[in-house]
This record gives C-alpha cells, structure tokens and sequence, in this order.
C-alpha cells in the first residue's frame, strides 16, 4: 500500500503499466482511515470496527469497511436488541 496526498494506492497502481487500479481516500465521511486498516481491508476484504464515521445527517455511526467486488462499502454491527419497556401504569391522580 503506497500513501499519496489524499488516498492510499496498490503498488501496481502506480507506474507503468497499471496492472491494479485500487485507491481508497484516507477521508471517509469525516473520519481518517489508518493505513494498517487499509491494509487488513487489502488482504482480509474487511477492517476492524472503526467509530467515529459521520452521517450525512450529522449522526456518527461505527461500521466496518469492507471490500467487495474492488468496491468499497459499509458492514454495520449487529445491533443488540433493547429490552422492552413496561406499559405506563395509570394512577388513581388521573383518573
């Protein structure tokens, strides 16, 4: 993995002839992409759970970075289901 300007590249990216065609932005929605983590998404297809990615509407969300067919995109964590609240008693005030 070669570190540019603003993005990370495969080494046969660059040079002649480009027999590789991988970039990735070290910027992902407001939030720096390590180089080992680009690194693990080269080799293992996903990253770690990386935190800290930002919406488009302004909400931060975490989400693995994974690669799939030489695109990249989002795996989100399962979520845990929350325990269901109790139904509101009604007291005799508001009767």
């Amino acid at each position: 993995v070669y570190v540019l300007e603003r993005s990370y590249a495969c080494e046969n990216a660059i040079g002649s002839p480009k027999t590789c065609s991988f970039r990735i932005s070290k910027m992902i929605l407001h939030r720096e992409i390590p180089k080992e983590q680009v690194q693990k998404l080269i080799t293992a297809g996903k990253t770690d759970l990386l935190p800290k990615f930002i919406s488009k509407k302004g909400r931060p969300f975490s989400a693995h970075l994974k690669l799939e067919n030489g695109k990249v995109g989002f795996e989100f964590a399962e979520k845990t289901p929350r325990p269901k609240k109790s139904p509101a008693r009604k007291t005799a005030a508001a009767a």
